[in-house]
């Protein structure tokens, strides 16, 4: 859930904190135990000439995460990075 609203993604209380993309993925928030992860393929030259901003170090994913955590979801100006999650493993 987001931290600033108490609400799940998109403004939704699903009770879940995430919603259901399909039986094998899910997107939710992007959460501190993700910076590895998000450093990991954020960081990649295939995944990081199509984004804006690329990490240079796992601490850089980990204040990317407090910041996005946050920014209120859907705000004039700001952007929100989510969570693609497998269902099954919990992984980004």
């Amino acid at each position: 859930m987001h931290s600033s609203t108490g609400l799940g993604i998109c403004g939704r209380d699903n009770g879940s904190g995430h919603l259901n993309l399909s039986e094998s993925l899910r997107i939710d928030d992007l959460t501190l135990s993700d910076a590895s992860a998000l450093f990991n393929y954020r960081s990649h030259t295939d995944v990081a000439r199509f984004q804006s901003w690329q990490p240079s170090s796992a601490s850089d994913a980990r204040a990317f995460i407090v910041r996005n955590v946050a920014t209120p979801f859907n705000q004039k100006d700001s952007s929100f990075q989510f969570a693609v999650r497998s269902a099954a493993t919990n992984e980004l």
